[in-house]
């Protein structure tokens, strides 16, 4: 009497595997068309705003300076005036 094969597996367990591999794709394309989908629409409204050194702009705290400056809870996700030092 020989071993089992590690290699070989049963019918069962491979028709199991192929099937979750497709629903895996399957979702994986869907995903893809659904974010190529929403970038589209997306970039339709988007535009361009270019910013020389020296402008003001408004930002919340927490995106650009969350590693930079320790806030408070009161601080966090106020618009604050920002000056544009360099690109």
């Amino acid at each position: 009497m020989s071993l089992p094969s590690k290699t070989r597996l049963h019918g069962k367990a491979e028709d199991f595997v192929r099937g979750l591999k497709e629903v895996h794709q399957t979702v994986k394309d869907n995903l893809q068309v659904a974010n190529d989908k929403s970038r589209k629409f997306v970039d339709q409204k988007r535009r361009h705003v270019g910013f020389e050194v020296g402008d003001l702009f408004w930002q919340r705290l927490q995106r650009i300076l969350s590693l930079l400056v320790i806030t408070t809870s009161s601080q966090q996700g106020r618009l604050t005036w920002w000056r544009l030092l360099r690109r």
